[in-house]
């Protein structure tokens, strides 16, 4: 049995997909009001189930037996068929490895992925942001003198604040920046430990909570340059980051949708 359509879109385009009650794809057709849809829409249904797609995450036999060491086995072992829950938890074990062993900067980022308009689903800006992480927080690159008067080591937690607010971050010690500045990079999805609350705690590295929302002028409303007054102190209790936590969903049928029409 087929269900409503749902509309989606992606970077080829905006359509319309038909799915069956086991929720697989059945059917892609491009947008009423679309007068040059792509040729290829039809097709989709079956790139989506084709053999040659990759079905589940494999990992290398001698990596799941020897993780590190098993370097020699490297273009000749055979692969094995692992849950994402498998996946994600050796991913998660060899990078915490190699940072804890080596540091940070010593993990690769590359991807040879797509790449859309702007820069928010560029692939490669994305994974190397992704693993420039430190524990999931915004490194804040600082002054080794800077580090050391404060008692900071690389990889401490940190509280950068001012009379604005303040944001949690992660330090990374740098020799290319003045002593008495910090540099973040800007990007980190606002989570306040208390959303709707002025002034609460950012726990993920949004450094937009120290600075002045204000435009270069009435007419422009352009980005004046980013610079503030802060001062930086180690946090000791770093709370829980809930920026990737998925939101609950309405669907058509449940009390959520119904709200949601009436507001």
């Amino acid at each position: 049995m087929k269900r409503e359509p749902i509309q989606t879109a992606s970077h080829w385009g905006v359509y319309q997909v038909t799915t069956d009650d086991d929720e697989r794809i059945v059917r892609t057709s491009p947008l009423r009001r679309d007068p040059h849809p792509a040729a290829f829409y039809d097709g989709l249904p079956e790139i989506v189930r084709s053999g040659l797609r990759i079905d589940r995450p494999y990992v290398r036999a001698g990596f799941l037996r020897h993780r590190e060491k098993s370097r020699d086995g490297r273009g000749s072992d055979r692969f094995v068929a692992v849950s994402w829950d498998e996946a994600l938890n050796l991913v998660e074990q060899e990078l915490r490895r190699v940072t804890a062993t080596f540091g940070n900067e010593a993990i690769y980022g590359g991807s040879y992925g797509w790449a859309s308009a702007g820069r928010l689903h560029h692939s490669p800006s994305v994974l190397k942001r992704f693993l420039g992480m430190i524990a999931g927080r915004e490194p804040l690159r600082m002054n080794p003198a800077d580090a050391e008067s404060r008692g900071l080591r690389a990889g401490d937690f940190v509280r950068v604040f001012n009379d604005r607010g303040a944001f949690v971050a992660a330090v990374q010690i740098v020799d290319d920046l003045m002593a008495g500045v910090v540099q973040i990079a800007t990007g980190a999805w606002f989570d306040p430990v208390e959303p709707g609350t002025p002034g609460s705690l950012e726990k993920h590295g949004n450094p937009n909570v120290v600075t002045d929302d204000k435009g270069t002028s009435r007419l422009g409303q352009s980005s004046v340059a980013q610079t503030a007054l802060i001062e930086v102190e180690r946090i000791h209790a770093l709370p829980d980051l809930t920026a990737y936590d998925l939101p609950q969903f309405a669907r058509k049928d449940d009390e959520l949708w119904a709200l949601a029409e009436s507001a």
